[in-house]
């Protein structure tokens, strides 16, 4: 019959093999935090720039459909269109004249 025959390490071997394996922990740890493109910080930095981004994007949404009704309004309604060409452009109706009543400023005295 034969006898099963395992060595038992030394005290030293089982320092060594704990240290060992304790440094490839740590190791693969730091791997995943700072890995380019997969590790931890990337993901975070990513993740960042993504809500940023969808941000700018539901901005960019509101815009746009602010400025398709102001075209809309541009378009159909004559009334609107008369206001902001005399209020942003100053223009006048043919045979109308602007009196500014305002009191002057104080610099231009």
């Amino acid at each position: 019959m034969r006898r099963n025959q395992t060595q038992k390490l030394t005290p030293l071997q089982q320092k060594w093999i704990l240290r060992a394996g304790i440094a490839l922990v740590v190791l693969a740890v730091v791997w995943l935090c700072a890995a380019p493109r997969i590790g931890l910080i990337s993901i975070l930095k990513q993740r960042s720039e993504l809500q940023e981004l969808q941000a700018e994007t539901d901005k960019i949404e509101k815009d746009k459909v602010t400025l398709e009704v102001e075209i809309d309004k541009l378009k159909n309604d004559s009334g609107y269109l008369e206001e902001v060409a005399r209020g942003e452009f100053g223009m006048l109706k043919p045979h109308e004249r602007v009196y500014d009543f305002s009191k002057p400023d104080e610099d231009e005295k």
